[in-house]
């Protein structure tokens, strides 16, 4: 069977430049409106390492919930995975609209009433809605770009820096068991050992039409919604903390450009391989060495 992947390019790894630069101007909105004051958060603020193991712990909770959730829906009722998917990101991007939307209007100085913030909220959330049900595949591709990030940057001002840090890190391990043996590798289809059918990043054609809705389709390729938070929160977290700073931005985000890219490169020899793990490491190892070295 002859291989129906794009051969991977340097303009494939162009899409984590992508959510560096959204995920830089939902971060700043944040950072400027000074909103995470006003924001209730389930993690804990702390930066000890109990602090930090709790905010670990109930972030992959979370995570591994929603994994076998997924796959025991996918197994048993597998046409009702794309309604829970459109429904959760229907819910969750109107909290998040609302958000950025009352962020936007603190740094404008613009007092409007909480009906009319809920009220615009609710209208781009239905908008968001009917935009992902188009067969535009650029129109759900940023769609999707617009939400991850927006979602990965307000986690960041949810949580303490290091319990990013060890969130991203964590996850990136638990990324490596689903794709190679968790949930992920049950459910995505092909038999072992065939690249165009095996692959995480699977093509369109290939990909479960339930799936397609959590995954950002980009010049022939499919990327994770959680990779795209994930990338946004290191980035965003580079770019404000612990001060707002271009530069390390900039050497942070060239770090996930090389994970990224790094990642596909292996994918065109390799089955299967989760997106997080290299970028992640990768790029926050950079961080770490700029800010506990460098001090930049």
């Amino acid at each position: 069977m002859p291989n129906s992947r794009p051969k991977i390019t340097i303009h494939h790894a162009t899409l984590a430049l992508l959510v560096s630069l959204i995920s830089a101007i939902w971060s700043s909105l944040l950072f400027y409106s000074n909103i995470a004051e006003y924001l209730e958060s389930p993690f804990s603020p702390g930066e000890d390492i109990g602090s930090t193991a709790y905010n670990v712990t109930f972030f992959l909770l979370l995570i591994v919930i929603g994994s076998f959730l997924i796959l025991i829906i996918y197994k048993y009722r597998r046409s009702f995975l794309k309604i829970i998917f459109l429904a959760s990101i229907f819910i969750t991007s109107i909290s998040i609209f609302y958000i950025y939307f009352w962020a936007a209007e603190i740094i404008l100085q613009v007092n409007l009433s909480e009906d009319i913030i809920l009220f615009v909220a609710l209208f781009l959330a239905f908008l968001f809605l009917a935009l992902l049900q188009t067969k535009h595949e650029c129109v759900i591709a940023t769609s999707l770009l617009l939400y991850g990030t927006a979602t990965g940057a307000l986690f960041t001002f949810l949580m303490p820096a290091w319990s990013v840090i060890a969130v991203t890190l964590a996850t990136s391990l638990f990324d490596i068991y689903s794709v190679f043996k968790g949930p992920l590798s049950k459910i995505i289809p092909g038999e072992r050992g065939s690249f165009e059918e095996r692959s995480e990043r699977l093509p369109p054609e290939k990909l479960p039409d339930e799936l397609k809705v959590a995954t950002v389709p980009f010049r022939g390729i499919h990327l994770g919604m959680g990779d795209v938070i994930f990338y946004s929160m290191t980035s965003s977290l580079s770019l404000v903390n612990p001060t707002v700073s271009i530069l390390r931005w900039c050497l942070v985000s060239a770090a996930l450009f090389l994970g990224v890219y790094i990642t596909l490169k292996l994918l065109e020899k390799r089955p299967v391989l989760p997106a997080l793990p290299i970028p992640a490491m990768l790029s926050i190892f950079t961080y770490l060495i700029l800010r506990l070295i460098f001090q930049i």
